[in-house]
């Protein structure tokens, strides 16, 4: 492959291309290959490419950055691109402080020589990483606009959480992450919610205190988004290879007797039986004994680095608060509902009318961030009990929907290193949000995590730059780690 860097140094076009050796070369070999290339004409630089943990290919070019320490300090960095031969090719446009500079030198060697004069504030050689993107082909994956948004439902092309290039990271890899849905319970005979790969796991209804009982479609649409199998039907979940644990409430109307108490029962109940997530797409009335629940979780869950507790912001119609409990309990992720165009859920303003023009994405002081929440595909119960005669519906919304793509991106995230605590799992995935539509986002006290709207929160999740953001660790060194302590 070639792509082209213009240059303000020269009219010629710079090609970057790839050579694969036909077996793995010893380090003499190596730079043998390297100078008979180098004395090709047409060819200017040769540099190695790199692996990283994760396999995808790091290359280097002849192309390095530096940081001004200020904006008068360009003719310092004239004289010292002069003495070391560096020629200064572009000044960021966005950045003002940043300039891109070549050399028929190392661009390794060069960021560093630079650094060290002690006249700049930062270096770096110019790293590129080659994702070859693999998007899942289930079934319904093309309407999935929100793991990867072409257009292909009206809105804007880039709007969505990054998908493809999360699952080239983590596909097949990383620990096994639990994720807790508290909701009406989850189709588990579903084709694409199969969990028998996994060593069981405990579901519990908290009311009869059995196992697993389904009282509605609502549970089985979430689980979908969260964990559906890539497995070629129907769609893709946001952590296919995590396992869902259901916790099933009779979340069936305003009338239900002791609601909240069920509700911080099954938090308490997740907690115990091992949950690592859990996703909330529901609203309650505040009470005391559901904060204290939800203050266990976060401080003593996953064995003391706590669970990562996620809530839907709430469907408000015109109110400007976020709903409890998402509003009053500042450990949790509160999750707001976004358009395919990039918009707040707001009614009928623009693409955001969708047919579903009676509710509104609730926004105000607490909202962290957003994530789909309009014509989502997900899994249904088959029949009569379901949304649809079909096992999917194509139009899921509300911030219901958004919640379990917050909790999907916990569950990559911990799956890459499981020894997180649940704040640190938080704040990766606020400071990696996309800044998207017409607002202005601004610092704010008491949001350390980058520039935050009300309406928007830090912006839309983006799971690959979040799975990006997480160092890696041994998971089998986690594993032995934990078996010995339970001895």
């Amino acid at each position: 492959t070639q792509s082209t860097i213009p240059s303000s140094s020269s009219q010629k076009q710079h090609y970057y291309g790839q050579l694969k050796l036909a077996k793995k070369a010893s380090e003499q070999e190596y730079f043998a290959i390297v100078n008979q290339l180098k004395k090709v004409d047409r060819y200017t630089d040769v540099y190695p490419t790199f692996i990283d943990p994760d396999g995808i290919p790091v290359g280097i070019s002849s192309l390095f950055n530096v940081e001004l320490q200020s904006s008068g300090d360009y003719e310092l960095l004239t004289q010292v691109a002069n003495t070391y031969g560096a020629i200064i090719v572009r000044q960021n446009e966005f950045m003002p402080l940043w300039y891109t500079l070549s050399s028929t030198e190392s661009a390794l060697d060069m960021a560093a020589l630079f650094y060290q004069t002690g006249y700049f504030s930062e270096t770096e050689p110019d790293i590129s990483m080659i994702y070859p993107l693999s998007c899942p082909t289930d079934e319904f994956f093309a309407n999935q606009w929100g793991a990867n948004n072409t257009a292909q439902m009206g809105g804007s092309a880039g709007v969505d959480i990054k998908l493809c290039g999360a699952l080239h990271q983590t596909r097949s890899t990383g620990a096994v992450i639990n994720v807790a849905v508290i909701d009406q319970g989850v189709d588990f005979s579903h084709e694409d919610l199969d969990m028998s790969s996994y060593p069981p796991i405990q579901n519990h209804d908290i009311v009869t205190g059995g196992g697993n009982m389904i009282r509605g479609p609502h549970g089985t649409a979430v689980a979908g988004i969260i964990a559906a199998r890539e497995n070629g039907k129907g769609i893709t979940g946001v952590a296919p290879w995590c396992r869902l644990m259901s916790v099933s409430v009779p979340f069936i109307g305003w009338a239900t007797p002791e609601i909240s108490m069920l509700a911080a029962d099954a938090i308490n109940w997740a907690v115990d039986h091992g949950a690592d997530v859990i996703n909330n797409s529901w609203g309650a009335i505040k009470v005391p004994s559901l904060d204290k629940a939800i203050a266990r979780a976060l401080a003593f869950g996953r064995r003391g680095k706590g669970c990562v507790l996620v809530f839907g912001a709430g469907n408000g119609g015109y109110r400007t608060d976020v709903e409890y409990p998402a509003n009053d309990n500042p450990g949790v992720i509160a999750v707001g509902a976004v358009t395919q165009c990039g918009t707040r859920k707001d009614g009928a303003i623009g693409c955001t009318d969708n047919g579903e023009g009676y509710w509104f994405s609730s926004y105000g002081p607490q909202l962290d961030v957003m994530a789909p929440g309009t014509l989502v595909p997900t899994t249904d119960i088959s029949g009569e009990p379901g949304y649809t005669p079909d096992k999917y519906i194509q139009n899921f919304w509300g911030t219901s929907a958004a919640c379990p793509h917050v909790s999907g991106i916990a569950a990559l995230i911990l799956s890459k290193n499981p020894t997180l605590y649940g704040y640190e799992v938080c704040n990766i995935i606020e400071s990696t949000a996309q800044k998207w539509g017409p607002y202005v986002y601004a610092n704010k006290a008491g949001r350390p995590n980058g520039t935050w709207h009300e309406q928007m929160g830090y912006g839309v999740v983006n799971a690959s730059a979040a799975v990006a953001a997480t160092q890696r660790v041994d998971v089998m060194g986690i594993l032995y780690y934990l078996n010995i302590s339970n001895h």
